[in-house]
């Protein structure tokens, strides 16, 4: 054989080499990725045989590389179509992957164990002018093990083609880039097995496979084509921090994000699992939960907060093939979102409900109540507290006089503070001559027993003007019933303070 020759063949192993070294290290561990380098490590041991073949002179040697080419090209054809069902997200079950490997593994026993002559093959004969072996081939090689590889190829070829007609342009292009790369090989071999067996000359088939490995090459640092996803998409997956974890139909976990991760402090070795070994109980209902009614909801995990959405992976008959759930952390938007209720509705000082809230609560109890009842209190001579003791002082008193007056009440009244040092409170289905004793009892407790401030106790004061929906004859809304309460206060006012005046004994309706 020239030496230009051997270099050919030489040069094909190391590009081999390259690229299996290359997917290994830069490829994401996909099934494509695994068939990829499983494709090229079958080429890499057909190269190997076959310079072994040209480069030795001992027929027992050449006999011994034939073989192992053989076993490297049977398997070829399966190994490209489970590549190329990786690659177009098509499934390959188990089952079916044994059925494409009954042929050749039939080849290889009657390669490797059946003595020739036998189906396969005849007793080879040596070329003496080229030092190499002429084979005569049988039935099985010509009628079966050839057009069952040459069909299979074309197979994955369609199977190629049909995805790159469903693919974005840019994807085409990369389907289409593949095509064209394992078609060259393909020729090659049919060119080799149809017209060359008459003509003494090298199956160059394996070195033109190489080629179709340098545009692969080129196709990976182009497109990065082999990754389970477009590089951007992976990234933005791999970096989101949105958790992501991808179930199968049976709930079992395939795929993790760091994110999901780092969330369920979950590990590598929880793949395979099913997602109940993995995430708490609340999470599983939730996910059983959506997966049969709706599609979003809100779990609690470890103190936090998530929005959990399902989508389902479909393949090109719309069959659902797995489950995505996605967990983002909305901790921080429902503590804002319960900030800005807070600021909306309660007073920041005493928590109580503010003004604008009181009035609100106070139009739907009016609306829904049969009778209405209200207190309306201010503390007696607050300027002058503020000015002895000082403002923190003062707000401190406004603290513990709401503490104190919501700890007298039931859960179906409220408390609320229209500003300064005014309160208000709402009875819903509490008569006038309900209302007072409840004031009575305000007023007198606190004579009692005080504000305490911490560092010292305060004897403070109240008025307080009681109204009822009773009393209104002309203005009947919320806004008549503050206006009765607010005159009953300025009374108790002016008859002296700390005490608590009805606006009907005043006679004032509305």
């Amino acid at each position: 054989m020239a030496i230009s020759g051997i270099w050919l063949f030489a040069l094909s192993a190391a590009l081999y080499v390259i690229l299996i070294i290359y997917a290994a290290l830069r490829l994401r561990p996909t099934a494509a990725a695994r068939s990829f380098r499983l494709l090229m490590a079958l080429s890499l041991v057909w190269t190997c045989f076959t310079l072994l073949e040209y480069t030795v002179s001992d027929p027992k040697l050449m006999l011994f590389a034939v073989r192992g080419q053989l076993t490297a090209i049977t398997l070829l054809p399966v190994s490209f179509i489970h590549f190329v069902c990786s690659y177009t997200e098509k499934e390959l079950s188990y089952q079916r992957l044994g059925l494409l490997l009954i042929v050749p593994v039939i080849t290889n026993i009657l390669v490797w164990f059946v003595p020739m002559p036998n189906l396969l093959w005849m007793e080879p004969t040596v070329l003496e002018t080229r030092n190499s072996l002429i084979h005569h081939f049988g039935p099985w090689f010509s009628y079966l093990h050839t057009p069952y590889n040459y069909l299979v190829i074309v197979v994955s070829l369609v199977i190629l083609a049909q995805s790159a007609a469903r693919r974005q342009k840019l994807y085409r292009m990369q389907t289409a880039l593949m095509i064209f790369a394992f078609s060259l090989p393909l020729l090659m071999n049919i060119y080799y097995t149809a017209i060359l067996p008459r003509i003494p000359e090298y199956n160059y088939t394996t070195a033109v496979f190489s080629l179709t490995g340098l545009i692969i090459l080129w196709d990976l640092h182009t497109f990065e084509f082999l990754n389970l996803l477009p590089a951007a998409r992976e990234k933005v997956v791999e970096y989101m921090q949105d958790g992501v974890i991808v179930l199968d139909m049976n709930h079992r976990i395939i795929d993790m994000n760091p994110a999901a991760v780092q969330t369920f402090t979950a590990a590598s070795s929880c793949i395979g699992r099913n997602m109940q070994e993995l995430l708490p109980e609340a999470c599983v209902q939730a996910c059983e939960q959506l997966d049969q009614e709706k599609r979003r909801t809100q779990v609690e995990v470890s103190g936090s907060t998530f929005d959990l959405q399902l989508s389902y992976m479909r393949n090109a008959r719309n069959e659902k093939r797995g489950i995505i759930l996605t967990f983002r952390d909305i901790t921080e938007q429902i503590q804002l979102h319960q900030q800005v209720r807070t600021l909306k509705n309660f007073d920041p000082l005493t928590g109580l409900l503010n003004r604008g809230k009181m009035i609100e609560q106070g139009e739907r109890l009016y609306r829904e109540s049969t009778v209405l009842s209200i207190l309306m209190m201010d503390v007696d001579k607050f300027k002058i507290i503020n000015d002895t003791y000082g403002q923190d002082t003062g707000d401190q008193v406004l603290v513990e006089l709401g503490a104190y007056c919501k700890s007298l009440l039931k859960k179906t009244q409220l408390l609320g503070r229209l500003g300064g040092d005014e309160f208000v409170i709402l009875l819903p289905e509490f008569t006038l001559s309900q209302a007072m004793p409840l004031a009575d009892r305000i007023i007198h407790g606190l004579e009692s027993r005080g504000i305490s401030t911490g560092s010292r106790d305060i004897s403070v004061g109240l008025s307080i003007g009681a109204a009822s929906s009773s009393l209104l004859v002309h203005e009947q809304n919320i806004g008549g019933l503050f206006t009765l309460a607010a005159r009953a206060l300025n009374q108790a006012k002016q008859r002296g303070r700390n005490q608590a005046v009805s606006a009907e004994a005043e006679g004032f309706f509305g």
